[in-house]
């Protein structure tokens, strides 16, 4: 693919970028295409809430701002998944054992 094709224009808070992607067939291309305006939307989004709510609008805190709350929703869901993970392994072990117990009972039983 020539690198006019490798790249996708986005607008965010008012301003244009070129994102380029690194694909080698047609379905990737379009995969890249379709994440990367998501992520542009998203992003353009959390800067609009915050310019919304910000008395200092400058374009680059409305960015920090939006960065932060980015990071911080992130984060929140990290250690979110993390715990479920801990309780999963938790049950998982304790249905281990038990069903270990069982098997044990049931051979010498």
């Amino acid at each position: 693919m020539s690198d006019d094709n490798r790249v996708i224009r986005v607008h965010i808070f008012g301003e244009e970028y070129p994102i380029r992607g690194d694909f080698d067939t047609p379905e990737e291309a379009e995969e890249f295409r379709q994440h990367v305006i998501e992520v542009a939307r998203y992003v353009d989004q959390k800067m609009h809430e915050v310019a919304e709510r910000s008395s200092n609008r400058s374009p680059k805190n409305v960015a920090v701002l939006a960065a932060l709350n980015v990071t911080d929703e992130l984060l929140k869901f990290r250690k979110e998944r993390e715990s479920q993970l801990s309780s999963l392994e938790e049950k998982a072990d304790d249905l281990a054992g038990r069903l270990g117990e069982k098997l044990i009972s049931a051979s010498s039983g």
